[in-house]
Formats: structure tokens, sequence, C-alpha cells
């Protein structure tokens, strides 16, 4: 439903734009496999007592936000990274990100939803001025991917939740959202290095690691994501609203999944040759 709710949306704008967006939506639906980035707000709405229709219905217009935002942030990337990046992408993230605020109920506080906008903007301004300094802070990775605190914010909002469960679930949801980019990071951590950016994988190297150094490298990665999500977890147990803390075992397990069985790994003795 959510995405039909966007395709909608798209069928209405000027064919140029339509025309222009199909391929990197193509690849917006296929990275929202299972609501990956879609779900948060009906993830929510599963913790919750006496949900009415319009609330799940504003919920599946939050996944559609979301779905706009991350398309945005794809082809902006695009244009930061890559040299040859179309200028085409300038004008189709507009339109995704025109979408995207269109889509937002008229009465959320608009205020607190901007200042999560330019953390987003800060972190790529940081990141095209001085690629080679990592900002300080373990919730620093989340910076980049802070629009996907757009959808569950204003979720919440609409359902009244207590300033200090708003406070509680932006908190969770930065640590899921640090614990993400840093394994994403450290998927590309030697591609970054050698293109000279610094990303959050690269604390504390001078150098890229050894192959004898790599063990201990990728130990300290995946205990930093784990933490990270444990801290989330914790967080999510003491919001008074939500029946249970599991509301974003979608997006923690596989990112726990991942870490332990690459520990696992670790802990087995090298085959001999």
């Amino acid at each position: 439903m959510t995405i039909a709710i966007a395709e909608n949306i798209i069928r209405q704008w000027p064919n140029n734009l339509r025309r222009g967006l199909q391929v990197q939506w193509r690849k917006t639906v296929n990275d929202d496999k299972d609501g990956l980035i879609s779900s948060p707000p009906s993830c929510l709405l599963l913790n919750l007592n006496d949900v009415s229709a319009p609330i799940t219905r504003l919920a599946e217009h939050l996944g559609a936000v979301s779905l706009f935002l991350w398309t945005a942030a794809n082809l902006q990337d695009d244009v930061y990274d890559e040299a040859g990046a179309p200028k085409t992408n300038i004008p189709l993230a507009n339109a995704c990100l025109h979408a995207a605020w269109n889509l937002m109920p008229r009465n959320i506080n608009r205020g607190e939803i901007f200042k999560v906008s330019l953390e987003t903007e800060a972190a790529n301004m940081h990141e095209l001025q001085r690629p080679q300094t990592i900002p300080s802070g373990k919730l620093a990775p989340a910076g980049k991917s802070s629009f996907l605190l757009f959808a569950p914010l204003a979720l919440v909002t609409q359902l009244k939740w207590r300033p200090t469960d708003v406070m509680k679930l932006t908190l969770a949801l930065r640590h899921f959202l640090s614990a993400k980019q840093l394994a994403d990071d450290t998927y590309d951590y030697q591609e970054d290095w050698m293109k000279g950016r610094r990303t959050f994988a690269h604390r504390g190297l001078k150098n890229l690691p050894t192959n004898s150094e790599l063990p201990a490298y990728y130990k300290r990665q995946a205990n930093q994501i784990l933490k990270l999500t444990s801290t989330c977890r914790q967080i999510l147990k003491t919001i008074s609203v939500l029946k249970d803390g599991d509301c974003l075992n979608k997006y923690l397990n596989p990112l726990e999944t991942n870490c332990r069985r690459s520990l696992a790994n670790l802990k087995r003795p090298a085959r001999r040759a």
C-alpha cells in the first residue's frame, strides 16, 4: 500500500520527471524489500493498543515519505560521489523532497522535523568540505541518515506521545542508524580509504589494516555495532507507551546476526593450505 501511495503521486508528475525517476525508483523499491525503509511507522503501531484507522492510513503515508527521502538521498549521494553523475539528479532529488514534505501532516511540529533535516545536510556538508576528518561522538554516524527519523517522529507527534517518550524513541533510532551506518562503512572501508574519504569505520586507523590485523579490526567493528543495537533495545524497553521493546526487530536482527556470524567466523582456526 505504501509503495502504491508514492507511485500514485509520481504518476501525477510532469512526464520528464516521471521518466527520469524510473531507474532510481526501481532501486528504491528493491531497497525497500520487506519494508526495511518504509515500515518503521507501521512497526510502531504494532506495539500500541487501540490504533484507529486514520492513524493506520497516516503510517502508510509516512512510509511513502521515507521512500521519497531515501530516493532523494541516493540521487544526491551520486552527485556528491561520482564526477560523472547526471545533472538531472538535482531536479529529481528536489522533486522527491517536495513530494515528501507535501505528504507530511499539516499540524506536525515542523520546527523539530526541520532540525532533523538540517542534521542530514550538516553531515553531507562535513563530508564534502572535510572528507578526511571523522566527526566525533558515537552517534555521529546517524547524521547522514537522520532523514529516516522524519516519519516515526511525525507519527508519534500525531499520537500525542509525551515529550520524554519522543526523546527516548529518537535516541533509540539514532543508535540504530549509527549501527547501520557503521556496518555500511565497514563494508566499504577499503574503497573509501583509497578514494581519500575517511568514514566512521576508519576511527583509530593510521593506515589500512594488514592481513594479520584484519581479524582484530573486524572484531572491533562488530562489537561496536552490537553495542549500539543493544543500547537501542534497552532504550526502547523504557518507552512507556510501547507494549514491548521489539518494534525494531526487523531492522536490528539482520545487523546483529551478521555481526555475530562474523565474530564466530573469526574464532575459527584458519585452514591450512
